[in-house]
């Protein structure tokens, strides 16, 4: 099976380039801008246009933000969390409570840390 190279006569269509990841560390620039229909340069203001208008423009789409409540609820209900409280309950219940007082700590302190799932 051949295939013909992009060149800037014949540059690789929109619908053509690659919708998998692919590992473009590891492919020469002048054949990563090919694919990308671009050059060092950038895009021109045809391209731009072109694929403005068969994508849509370059906007990110704004989710909404949660209200900090949600976000404190959703922290203090992490798994984790829930296993750190139940020990320093439990060593409140065997009357350590330098244990506890030191887990609760943790827990507040780590609080306001921001979490990635």
């Amino acid at each position: 099976m051949t295939t013909t190279q992009p060149t800037a006569d014949r540059p690789t269509p929109p619908s053509a380039q690659p919708t998998a990841p692919e590992s473009w560390y590891r492919i020469a620039p002048a054949v990563v801008l090919a694919k990308l229909d671009s050059s060092t340069k950038g895009i021109g203001d045809d391209v731009a246009t072109r694929r403005r208008a068969e994508i849509g423009p370059n906007e990110l789409i704004d989710r909404g933000s949660k209200h900090p409540l949600r976000i404190l609820w959703e922290q203090l209900t992490a798994v984790m969390v829930l296993i750190l409280v139940a020990a320093a309950v439990l060593s409140l219940f065997l009357g350590k409570t330098l244990e506890a007082s030191t887990i609760l700590a943790v827990v507040t302190l780590n609080r306001g840390r921001k979490q990635h799932p």
